[in-house]
Order: C-alpha cells, then structure tokens, then sequence
C-alpha cells in the first residue's frame, strides 16, 4: 500500500492535471482539505473532542477552533 505521502502526491497530482485554471494558492488549497479530512476522520472515530485532540497532538481548544473553522460544527464546538 502507498504511503500517505504518495497517495497525497497523487491526488494533487490527478488536480493539477484536470485544473482548467492555475490555482492562485494551491500550498493552503491543499492544507485547508487535508486538515479538513484529517478532522472529520479522526472525528468521526473517535466521536470525542478530548480523545480526538490526544490522537491529532493538539489541544483541545484548538481542535474546536480548527471544528468550526472548518465547518464541522457537528461535534458541539
């Protein structure tokens, strides 16, 4: 199996392929959806914000700032 790296690497790769326009910051595009999909994942889990925040290394405030800021209201921010 691919490493998370490689498979991330190919996903930006198959984008940059199928963009009909260059991306003005593709460096936080690319951020934004992994931290995004990095939360609902451990989220979805785990269910919990103080054992969700011991798996990612985060504090739990920053993990329900990060929540809300990212939409994901759903876990009582």
């Amino acid at each position: 199996m691919n490493s998370l790296q490689e498979q991330i690497q190919a996903v930006v790769e198959s984008h940059l392929k199928t963009a009909t326009r260059p991306t003005d910051d593709l460096y936080a595009e690319v951020l934004t959806a992994v931290e995004k999909g990095l939360l609902k994942a451990v989220m979805a889990r785990v269910g919990n914000i103080s054992k969700a925040a011991l798996w990612l290394g985060i504090n739990r405030a920053t993990l329900r700032k990060k929540l809300r800021m990212h939409g994901l209201s759903e876990w009582n921010c």
